[in-house]
């Protein structure tokens, strides 16, 4: 199996000067680095023979492989290969770069130190780039790690310029490679997903009550979708399944810090259009579910996906006693 992903690997080929047809020469040199950090990376893969191999030999030629970027090159890389690409690209712009070194981690077959790269701007800046640290995120369209931040675990390395993320996200911008972060993507998939989902959601809050007068304080919700079962400090203060979601919760407050949970159940209906949609059996009776209101043989296909979940706005309100 191993063999048969080698020699695919193999097979992929590159000329890496080709990559600076896509600079803008109005660029700056922060953007024209930025650029080919990332098309690097998306066109290069790390190569696992060097990370997992014993053939101290072989690892010897992975790692010391002389790159020649006008000729088509294999895109398997480790972290001295790829910033010799990169190191190179950067000279054809005539961008000051070298490389720096640091001793490694892990234990490898032969002694060799991990490798990074540093570039100087127009101005005299110096920014730091990991360019191996970074294949991963490149390829999948995630915000980069290790290019303009600082580090100090390179001895070369310790003076140099950080670039602020709103910076960053304006240079990719800039260059055409809008990257997302990790937790935006992986939200966007959840949320895809949720919306086909039936089940229990939980809320929580912490916050600061001062020690005051009021003895009674109302819950009010606002919109829910469909059920909530409310804790206060650990204890259970009520099930709502209606409006108003509203509930007096004063006996489980106390002075300082409180703690809210309320649990949400959603309706089932998301979860059987879904089914539907992907023909999952689901039916489990001979006389219900089968017919529409017309009478006619149905499925439930076509319902679009109805809001689940604690909508809000959530508001505590102070009670006041009144005596008639």
């Amino acid at each position: 199996m191993l063999q048969y992903i080698y020699s695919f690997f193999e097979e992929e080929k590159m000329v890496f000067i080709k990559l600076l047809d896509g600079i803008d020469k109005n660029w700056s040199t922060i953007e024209k680095a930025k650029y080919l950090y990332n098309q690097i990376g998306k066109n290069t893969s790390y190569d696992e023979r060097f990370a997992y191999g014993d053939n101290a030999e072989l690892m010897h030629k992975i790692f010391y492989r002389d790159v020649d970027i006008r000729k088509d090159e294999d895109t398997r890389i480790v972290c001295h290969t790829a910033n010799k690409i990169y190191l190179q690209l950067l000279q054809e712009l005539k961008i000051k770069a070298k490389l720096v070194y640091k001793n490694p981690v892990v234990e490898r077959k032969i002694p060799v130190k991990d490798v990074a790269l540093v570039f100087w701007d127009e101005n005299g800046n110096k920014y730091f780039t990991n360019l191996v640290g970074d294949i991963q995120k490149c390829k999948f369209g995630l915000r980069t790690a290790f290019f303009g931040i600082k580090n100090n675990l390179y001895e070369e390395a310790q003076d140099v310029s950080e670039i602020p993320s709103n910076e960053q996200k304006e240079i990719d911008r800039k260059v055409g490679v809008i990257q997302q972060d990790y937790n935006d993507i992986v939200f966007k998939l959840l949320a895809n997903e949720v919306k086909n989902t039936m089940g229990t959601a939980c809320y929580s809050l912490k916050f600061h009550l001062d020690d005051s007068a009021i003895s009674e304080w109302m819950l009010d919700l606002g919109d829910v979708r469909e059920s909530a079962r409310i804790r206060v400090n650990g204890k259970e203060a009520a099930v709502l399944w209606s409006v108003p979601y509203r509930c007096l919760i004063g006996r489980y407050l106390h002075p300082g810090e409180n703690i809210l949970e309320v649990e949400v159940t959603n309706l089932p209906a998301n979860r059987i259009a879904d089914m539907d949609r992907r023909q999952i059996p689901w039916r489990i009776f001979k006389d219900a579910n089968i017919v529409s209101l017309q009478y006619k043989k149905s499925g439930y296909e076509n319902w679009q996906p109805v809001p689940s979940g604690l909508l809000g706005p959530v508001k505590l309100i102070p009670m006041k006693e009144v005596r008639f």
